[in-house]
């Protein structure tokens, strides 16, 4: 995965295909408000949610791979199954499944 940035299955970004300039990832926690009577709720950790993995960059078609890299992961997106999340340093982030791709 030489030059690999991060790759999601066998969608790689990299600085000369698609790379990213911001990585940022949210993880929260579930926490239920259970009514008491005669006192305030109480709360009930129920569990952790799925984490959010968000990415954005720029692609410049002389450059990079252009819209078709774009196109390539809204074909993934279509297939409809996780995928594993690697980083270029080899280390394996769980399965992970595109949401939405956007483009502006």
């Amino acid at each position: 995965m030489f030059g690999t940035l991060i790759a999601l299955g066998p969608f790689r970004f990299a600085v000369g295909t698609a790379p990213f300039d911001e990585l940022s990832r949210s993880s929260k926690w579930d926490w239920k408000a259970i009514d008491r009577v005669g006192a305030m709720p109480a709360l009930q950790y129920t569990g952790p949610l799925n984490d959010t993995l968000t990415m954005s960059g720029r692609l410049c078609p002389p450059f990079t791979g252009g819209t078709e890299q774009l196109a390539r992961m809204r074909a993934l997106a279509d297939l409809g199954r996780p995928m594993f999340l690697i980083d270029g340093t080899g280390r394996i982030h769980g399965n992970w499944v595109i949401e939405s791709v956007e483009d502006t």
